[in-house]
């Protein structure tokens, strides 16, 4: 005889969730476009960036979607400059857009702080990070400004989600450097750390003759470590699930944690100890939707960094799997920040390879604009639109030069599946797309052979950092060689 199992209302939770994974518990069901970015191909985008001048928002989706990308995290340094167009268009795409901020608020302008601002800055053993502001995890009214902050932005700009980068006390290795670099050191962080703890005195990190020296007191540093950790996941907990925190004024919203990985060994133990990083209990304290590993500047600085290095990230990975077997799994890199380090094409392909055979849900990189297409490559084709009989639109891989109007006036550029030529009686560039008003009405074409020859990128509108310091020149010119042609399906 076969025994019957009843289901109880409280077993049929349970196994709800058993199926469906603490992803769902966590965040609450998300908007059908939020969920979108639990996976895909997704990119890193600063758009106030010189390469998003002078066009139009729908230029600039369509340029992210010619790039095959699934999703964007919208790198926002300073709230007055978030283009709502932008979002809106890449989202008629079905390409959802997350806001990511800067968890310390390193970058954001002094005119967009509040009153009093000055009191949370975190201190250093060093003036190194002087040229920086990095406001502090301890204090309480920053917790709740950033909330209220990231709550506005999500709701007013229409984000479909929402995360932080660099939830940590910079800096890696800061103690093993021969000028120890190290923080928060604050007032105010030694105040709280003695409160919280219940230590009466707080360690020193230069001065290795005094009492208080870190390693003559281990329990008091460790903590210190700890406490670092708690301080980062509060922060990150308050603005996620306080009281008029994300989860509770934008509901629906897709919500992600970052940590930094590392190619080291024990890497996981030291990103505890040296920027206040824990997999596990981030992701039990705020209970994200995704997790992200970020790469470490140590590791995207170094040219000589092969494209299987994903391989090496694999114990945070394990990490995140281990606190929650059902959480999705983001890995960022960093393909462009300066010219030493730009990846080629064949790299680029070389990690989404390797990435795409690891237990990775999602990848991004840092920054769409600063890729090495943009800077060595002439503009690509990727796709021929017909939007009137008479009018095509041609979609390139990146943006392309206003002196392209005059290039193709007058050209037979098109030849039709049917042997028919066209010629260019007008032309209009607006950011990566090129308008061509026909000689003649093209009826029925479904491919378009194209003469793409002259046709050029614009160096002035690339980034530029001069300076020996991660240099970033813009470089030459990129033009499309005599002779090429290339056929495309008319869409």
């Amino acid at each position: 005889m076969t025994k019957r199992i009843k289901l109880t209302p409280l077993f049929v939770v349970f196994l709800f969730l058993a199926v469906s994974g603490l992803n769902t518990l966590y965040g609450g069901e998300l908007d059908p476009m939020s969920a979108k970015l639990l996976s895909g191909k997704t990119v890193q985008a600063d758009f106030g960036f010189p390469p998003y001048k002078d066009r139009s928002a729908s230029s600039i989706a369509e340029e992210i979607t010619a790039n095959g990308y699934d999703g964007v995290y919208y790198f926002v340094c300073a709230d007055s400059t978030v283009r709502k167009d932008i979002i809106a268009e890449l989202q008629k795409r079905e390409i959802p857009v997350a806001v990511m901020l800067i968890a310390t608020g390193a970058y954001l302008p002094a005119n967009e702080r509040p009153e009093g601002w000055e009191k949370w800055k975190m201190e250093f053993t060093s003036d190194v990070m002087d040229s920086y502001q990095f406001m502090s995890f301890v204090h309480k009214d920053y917790a709740e400004w950033m909330k209220h902050r990231v709550v506005r932005l999500i709701n007013d700009c229409g984000f479909d989600g929402f995360t932080f980068a660099e939830a940590m006390y910079p800096i890696a290795d800061g103690l093993e450097r021969e000028n120890v670099l190290y923080g928060d050191i604050s007032p105010a962080f030694r105040q709280a750390f003695k409160k919280d703890t219940g230590n009466s005195v707080f360690p020193e990190f230069v001065d290795t003759a005094k009492a208080n020296y870190y390693k003559k007191i281990p329990d008091v540093y460790n903590d210190l470590v700890e406490y670092r950790i708690k301080t980062v996941n509060d922060f990150y907990d308050e603005v996620v699930n306080g009281q008029g925190g994300v989860r509770e004024k934008c509901p629906g919203k897709f919500v992600a944690t970052w940590t930094l990985g590392i190619s080291l060994p024990q890497g996981l133990e030291k990103l505890r100890e040296w920027e206040g990083n824990d997999i596990p209990s981030m992701i039990r304290r705020v209970k994200p939707d995704m997790h992200f590993i970020q790469t470490h500047a140590p590791d995207w600085t170094n040219p000589q960094l092969k494209p299987d290095y994903p391989g090496t990230y694999k114990p945070f990975f394990d990490a995140v799997k281990q606190t929650d077997p059902q959480m999705p799994v983001g890995f960022q890199a960093d393909f462009v920040s300066h010219e030493d380090i730009r990846r080629s094409p064949q790299w680029v392909k070389r990690f989404y390879e390797v990435c795409g055979r690891m237990d990775i849900d999602s990848t991004t990189y840092y920054v769409f604009g600063l890729r090495w297409n943009v800077y060595h490559e002439p503009p690509r084709l990727c796709s021929v639109k017909q939007i009137w009989k008479d009018t095509l639109v041609l979609s390139f891989d990146q943006r392309i030069s206003k002196d392209c109007e005059r290039i193709v006036a007058g050209r037979k550029m098109i030849t039709d599946d049917k042997g028919t030529q066209y010629s260019v009686k007008d032309a209009a560039v607006d950011g990566s797309l090129l308008k061509l008003v026909l000689d003649k009405d093209i009826c029925g074409a479904k491919e378009a052979k194209v003469l793409l020859e002259g046709i050029k990128d614009d160096p002035a509108y690339r980034f530029e950092r001069q300076g020996p310091w991660q240099p970033m020149p813009k470089g030459e010119t990129n033009v499309i060689e005599k002779g090429v042609c290339l056929t495309l399906p008319v869409e």
